[in-house]
């Protein structure tokens, strides 16, 4: 249909686990390569930026690659040759997808329990994604207010959960290191380049950061082995029967 680009049911169907910014890029990739009737197409990447409002594309390429969604060349530093993998050889999602949607449920036949609003599975869903706007709104409360930039969201959205917690984790150490007096401010990166660069993962500011969850780990242990050796040692009427068979032998 003139106007509109196909975009295979299944991969809107089915969730995929495909993060925001990665889909977004994905779903442009359909509109300049199925949306002209083309498997295989030479984008740009100034083009799809400015597509997705994603900035790393990069990052959201290997990821799609590494699910099997494409397969890309680069041509050039601002292009790439990007192909849309055939339907039959997506790693297995499309038919994991299918057996969620292909059912014989009668048209008049309530919904299931799993797909109301209500379901447990909605409300996992919705209880990850609060997790996740939680964390960048805590992001965007440490990070420096004048640093914070426009793409900084979408930096934010190509991280996984693991790393978003890990961003929030070093912050602490990384506003030290920026609050030393021979810090010279204007070097604190803008937001976006640094999640994009992933420089909380420097050892400067992740080491302390694993040392103080080493640390409350180990509190942890040895407050659960004094008390699981609290509640086994002897009471004190165990204790005099045990001292009075003593005194009798």
């Amino acid at each position: 249909m003139k106007g509109f680009t196909k975009i295979p049911n299944w991969l809107l169907d089915f969730h995929n686990d495909i993060d925001p910014a990665p889909f977004r890029v994905l779903c442009c990739i359909y509109r300049d390569t199925q949306g002209f009737h083309r498997p295989t197409y030479k984008i740009k990447i100034s083009k799809l930026i400015k597509m997705s409002g994603v900035k790393g594309i990069s990052r959201c390429f290997k990821i799609l690659k590494d699910k099997g969604l494409i397969e890309y060349e680069h041509v050039s530093g601002k292009s790439n040759v990007i192909t849309i993998k055939p339907m039959n050889s997506v790693n297995g999602l499309q038919n994991k997808a299918m057996k969620s949607v292909n059912r014989t449920d009668k048209l008049n036949e309530p919904h299931r329990l799993n797909e109301l609003n209500g379901s447990r599975g909605a409300k996992e869903n919705y209880k990850e994604n609060l997790k996740k706007d939680l964390l960048f709104l805590e992001f965007k409360k440490k990070y420096p207010e004048d640093k914070f930039d426009g793409d900084v969201e979408a930096a934010w959205n190509s991280l996984s959960y693991k790393h978003q917690q890990l961003v929030i984790g070093v912050m602490q150490y990384q506003l030290t290191m920026w609050a030393e007096p021979n810090f010279i401010r204007k070097y604190i990166p803008k937001a976006s380049n640094y999640l994009l660069k992933q420089l909380y993962l420097d050892d400067a500011v992740k080491k302390p950061y694993e040392d103080k969850l080493w640390r409350e780990r180990e509190a942890i242990e040895r407050r659960e082995y004094m008390q699981a050796a609290d509640k086994n040692s002897a009471s004190d009427e165990e204790k005099k029967a045990i001292l009075s068979n003593w005194k009798n032998l």
